[in-house]
């Protein structure tokens, strides 16, 4: 669910396809469910930092996949793209 084009704290499909479900809440959370229980994926939560050896990445994203996500998606998910790549640069 969005609101003012941010996705709204809940439980939403899992990005990293390790679980069926994973909780946002200003980020994605290592919170996770099979929709029968919910546990702690500290694995997820763990990840490196984004490096300057990403920069490469960090383009391709803006510039071919984000022009992309507008024209399929809209310009609200795409908004939300845009603030994390923000915050990966």
């Amino acid at each position: 669910m969005v609101d003012r084009g941010r996705l709204v704290a809940g439980w939403y499909p899992d990005p990293t396809g390790r679980a069926r479900m994973r909780h946002w809440s200003d980020g994605w959370t290592a919170w996770v469910s099979d929709g029968q229980r919910v546990w702690d994926d500290a694995v997820a939560s763990e990840r490196r930092r984004v490096g300057p050896e990403d920069a490469s990445h960090l383009v391709f994203a803006r510039e071919v996949i984000l022009p992309e996500v507008q024209r399929t998606m809209g310009t609200v998910v795409a908004a939300q793209l845009t603030g994390v790549l923000g915050e990966l640069e």
